[in-house]
């Protein structure tokens, strides 16, 4: 009974018409006026409260105190020096910086002020707030009420039915927004140190995909082994939301943080009140981690026998490979269809919608543009699509545009190849979905050459070796199967021919693979020779020799016509060698002026092939002219309206 009344509260409160009536946006009541609602009994109502403080007391409480003892195992620490930055108080920039990072138009906690409030009103403010945050660096604490906490209750979906279908948003005081903006700022300059390589995202300089990447290839390999094993995937009930504050207390002594540091992050995670705003009652509750069984699975890989027994041990259910994890599909062959099913169906439920909207050309434009083009871009980081998907995605797109019905013959105006091309070019600049994914997987192979420390590289070198080259990953032999590593090393010599090579002492050079003299790899501009050398990854600098010159070592003597080859090459490379210094040696992406990779700079040069010279943009792509028009004269220009003498 009371699920039944919980339900039909909070499908009255999805109205968003009811919410914008009584200002919902920003509480969660149980008022509403339906009439119904209304005169719901005061024994329902209460039952109702009982019902969502119930529900949150035993979510965020601790049902088990039972936690392994770490006692003697070794953290990574900070140190004293860093400690001392940590435990400095606040200064005026740090704050103001703090405000002016945080969001303006985030809604407001108890306390009623946003942030906008603090960054217009900061000169006349600042004397009040800094004496409030020097109270807090002094003493480790200020008023309560700046870390009380409204949570309001926003709906997942449009038929609610559980609270589980309501998202629980924090609405916290700005005050308490700004100190620990300035707390956490301090601390992720060290959080890459003490945080295990395990951890691949939340952490600045890591992403989550090195995750599924690192999956993906421990996955392949153990298949390639055939030895048969066990995947676990298990899901964190509120990971974020469910910390032992013992816990933390104990790691953080263990991590060498300060009494002081630790007083401050107590204030944030320890004093705060909660109030779920259900006609103003509230509560409060302890957190703990609880592994939620539900979303938890047993995968064999191999055949694994009584792997029924292992999953009714453990209280979970039984899944095979492949299955999605942390987004993407895992354990699918690399080169299967099935792994773009997902994306191809968001591209369908967008599509259902929009058709349904009367749109001009301009409105659609903007919503592939924004929105289409963008569905695929956390897979394309990964797997390279078939053609095939890619020509189902852009015919989705194409029909789209072009107002394309089952059953209706509609002309697609504009060759697709220029519609993706730049406007400068003379096409719309929709994103190419192909050379999208190029650049986004060539992404990988500028980080081979600068995260040699990071845990993906680690596992990708031991796998498949490094000595190719110091910058970029080599040809992978071996079939694809389930890795993802292949596909990305094939873009390789797109990171190559936009970068420039600086040789200083010329030991992270390779002498035939690496682009340091000329256009070319010398191993490409000289295939025959580079298959007579004894070591075809051989430096620069170990290619000199201690008197200063050249020094190479084929496997037999080479004939007239390789002699003559090699004179060419000579003359490529140059009598005597390059000169050698202590630095070390360096690469510069050329397509923009920061030397760093981009995608966007690499697909910009990609793109910038296609489409047509002294095109009349500036003419037709004007601010003050309506997007359908701006299309009109588009077509128009290119000679592609639907007139008489064209039909």
């Amino acid at each position: 009974m009371v699920k039944q009344d919980c339900s039909f509260i909070l499908v009255a409160l999805a109205s968003p018409e009811r919410c914008e009536k009584l200002n919902f946006g920003m509480f969660f009541c149980l008022k509403t006026a339906d009439a119904k609602t209304a005169n719901l009994e005061l024994g329902k109502r209460k039952r109702l409260q009982e019902h969502i403080v119930g529900f949150y007391k035993t979510l965020f409480t601790e049902e088990e105190i039972i936690r392994p003892d770490l006692e003697g195992i070794d953290f990574d620490s900070i140190t004293a020096t860093k400690a001392i930055i940590l435990d400095s108080d606040f200064n005026e920039d740090e704050v103001v910086r703090a405000i002016r990072d945080l969001g303006n138009d985030k809604a407001p906690g108890p306390d009623g002020f946003p942030i906008i409030f603090f960054q217009k009103c900061w000169h006349f403010i600042k004397g009040d707030f800094m004496a409030t945050v020097n109270e807090f660096c002094t003493t480790g604490n200020i008023n309560s009420k700046h870390n009380s906490t409204f949570i309001t209750l926003i709906p997942k979906k449009d038929h609610i039915e559980t609270i589980k279908d309501c998202r629980p948003i924090c609405l916290l005081t700005s005050v308490y927004k700004i100190i620990a903006k300035v707390l956490s700022t301090r601390l992720k300059l060290f959080t890459d140190k003490l945080i295990s390589p395990v951890q691949c995202a939340y952490i600045e300089g890591r992403q989550i995909i090195d995750g599924t990447l690192i999956a993906n290839e421990l996955v392949d390999s153990r298949l390639r082994s055939g030895n048969a094993g066990i995947l676990c995937k298990i899901d964190l009930e509120k990971a974020f939301d469910r910390i032992n504050w013992n816990y933390l207390e104990f790691v953080l002594i263990q991590m060498g943080f300060t009494s002081k540091w630790r007083n401050w992050l107590r204030f944030c995670y320890a004093t705060s009140s909660f109030s779920v705003l259900i006609n103003g009652s509230s509560f409060g509750y302890f957190t703990s981690l609880k592994v939620n069984a539900a979303k938890t699975r047993l995968i064999s890989v191999g055949e694994v026998p009584n792997l029924a027994l292992w999953a009714e041990e453990f209280g979970c259910a039984i899944d095979c490979l492949p299955f999605q994890y942390l987004g993407m599909s895992l354990g699918a062959k690399s080169s299967s269809k099935r792994i773009w099913d997902l994306i191809i169906e968001k591209f369908d439920a967008r599509l259902s919608v929009w058709r349904r909207i009367s749109l001009s050309k301009g409105g659609k434009l903007v919503l592939i543009k924004c929105i289409l083009s963008s569905l695929p871009t956390y897979y394309f980081s990964l797997f390279k699509a078939p053609i095939s998907v890619i020509k189902i995605l852009e015919k989705k797109m194409r029909n789209f545009l072009w107002e394309y019905k089952d059953g209706v013959k509609t002309s697609h105006l504009v060759n697709w190849n220029l519609v993706c091309a730049t406007k400068e070019k003379g096409g719309l600049g929709v994103c190419n979905l192909r050379l999208m994914n190029l650049s986004l997987l060539a992404k990988w192979c500028w980080r081979f050459g600068v995260e040699k420390r990071k845990l993906w590289y680690k596992i990708i070198e031991e796998k498949y070796g490094s000595e190719f080259s110091y910058w970029n990953p080599g040809k992978i032999a071996t079939t694809y199967g389930i890795s993802c590593w292949r596909a990305i090393a094939e873009t390789a010599n797109l990171v190559s021919a936009n970068s420039t090579l600086y040789l200083h002492s010329s030991s992270l050079i390779s002498f035939w693979n690496d682009i340091w003299c000329g256009d070319l790899s010398l191993a490409k501009a000289h295939p025959n020779l580079y298959k007579l050398t004894r070591d075809k990854h051989i430096t620069v600098a170990a290619m000199i020799s201690l008197e200063g010159g050249w020094k190479f070592d084929f496997r037999r003597v080479l004939s007239n016509t390789k002699v003559v080859e090699f004179a060419t090459l000579l003359t490529t490379i140059g009598d005597n060698p390059p000169t050698q210094d202590d630095l070390t040696d360096t690469r510069r992406w050329k397509l923009n002026h920061t030397g760093v990779f981009t995608v966007k700079s690499l697909y910009a040069k990609l793109v910038a092939e296609d489409g047509v010279n002294h095109f009349p943009y500036s003419f037709i792509w004007k601010t003050t002219i309506p997007p359908k028009i701006n299309i009109l004269m588009w077509c128009l220009i290119h000679g592609k309206l639907n007139t008489i003498d064209i039909l």
